[in-house]
């Protein structure tokens, strides 16, 4: 059986991999409460509000902490310890003996939700970044789900071609997408299938599979399902959302084999 660590093992660890003591100390508190404000953040890792912002925010810039919102309240959300790994370089050995401790005091939360919002384009471009951090640690053969306008996405959001074309090359999901019949091909139509912006306009080769609805029953909104998480958004506001919800994630995962399955192939 793999070593589990006190917590002081795990911060002198933490630091080992780059993390400050505070701040590992306050990440450590966000992994045994789940989530919080920053009053109980303070209760939990024993650090004064008054030095936990400047802390949050590199705890927030390395990705192991995220901020929600709440009415008017902040909510600091941690991050997968997995995310760790961004950290390492060539300290492989000591997150290997310290991540069975911190995964334990992850899962006692696993079951819990939580949902981080986006707005404005920058927003959007933090929204992507964050998603495809996730995705591409997930386990090869996970299912990745797209109902989306890409043709539409792409003039207010230019820069959607190149994430799908970062998300294309990760080549550890099997994705299935479904577009409004209206940006399917026509026959004999010539498009410039080398260009990568076209190609997410048209829908060529930017999932596995796919398959068009009638214009009609196709919202604006691009949403996208993948493991636990549900990422949706909201173009005509530049407004979107990140969710970790398992229960979410499948009634998502449902609704879109509902519609897949009566929709027809495409060759």
């Amino acid at each position: 059986m793999e070593k589990l660590h006190t917590q002081s093992e795990a911060i002198k660890l933490l630091n080992g991999l780059g993390v400050e003591p505070k701040p590992a100390k306050i990440y450590l508190a966000a992994l045994e409460i789940g989530r919080g404000t920053i009053s109980e953040l303070a209760r939990a890792s024993g650090i004064e509000r008054t030095n936990l912002y400047d802390h949050l925010g590199s705890l927030i810039e390395a990705g192991l902490i995220k901020e929600s919102r709440s009415g008017k309240r902040s909510i600091y959300i941690p991050s997968d310890p997995a995310n760790l790994r961004h950290l390492m370089g060539d300290r492989q050995a000591k997150l290997d003996t310290l991540l069975p401790f911190l995964a334990s005091q992850f899962q006692q939360h696993t079951n819990k939700s939580s949902v981080v919002y986006y707005q404005g384009h920058e927003g959007v471009l933090n929204l992507y970044e964050d998603y495809f951090k996730i995705l591409k640690d997930l386990p090869k053969g996970v299912q990745f789900l797209v109902f989306s306008r890409n043709s539409e996405a792409t003039e207010v959001f230019p820069e959607l071609p190149s994430f799908i074309e970062r998300r294309l090359k990760l080549k550890n999901h099997v994705s299935r997408g479904i577009f409004p019949a209206s940006q399917q091909i026509r026959p004999g139509q010539k498009v410039n299938r080398e260009d990568m912006t076209v190609r997410t306009r048209f829908n060529l080769q930017t999932t596995d599979e796919k398959r068009y609805i009638a214009d009609k029953y196709m919202p604006i909104s691009t949403v996208l399902v993948f493991d636990r998480y549900v990422v949706m958004i909201d173009w005509k506001t530049m407004f979107g959302s990140l969710t970790e919800n398992p229960g979410l994630a499948d009634t998502w995962a449902k609704l879109f084999d509902f519609t897949w399955d009566h929709l027809p192939s495409v060759k």
